[in-house]
C-alpha cells in the first residue's frame, strides 16, 4: 500500500510541474506574440502610419498582466516598453 501511495504522490507531482511548464510554455509564446504585435504597431507608428494609441495601450495592459504573474526575474520590465513607445512618437 505505501508504495502505490507513494506512486499516486509521485505522479501528482509530476502532472503538477508538467501543467506549470506549459502554463509558462504558452504565457511565453503569448507574450511573445504580444511584443511582436507591438513593435509592428511602433514601427508602423514610426513610419508615420495613422496608429489608434488605444491599441498600442492595450498591449502594454496585457503584457504587463503577464509580466505580473509571471515570476521570472529576467523578463524586461514592461515600462521601458512603454517608454520606449513613447520615445518614438
Amino acid at each position: 500500500m505505501n508504495f502505490i501511495n507513494q506512486a499516486t504522490q509521485m505522479t501528482q507531482s509530476l502532472m503538477g510541474s508538467s501543467k506549470e511548464r506549459l502554463q509558462a510554455f504558452q504565457d511565453g509564446r503569448k507574450r511573445n506574440e504580444l511584443l511582436h504585435a507591438l513593435g509592428d504597431l511602433t514601427y508602423r507608428k514610426h513610419s508615420g502610419d495613422a496608429i489608434d494609441a488605444g491599441a498600442i495601450d492595450a498591449l502594454i495592459a496585457e503584457l504587463d498582466g503577464l509580466n505580473s504573474s509571471r515570476n521570472d526575474e529576467e523578463a524586461p520590465a514592461v515600462s521601458d516598453t512603454a517608454e520606449h513607445a513613447d520615445a518614438v512618437t
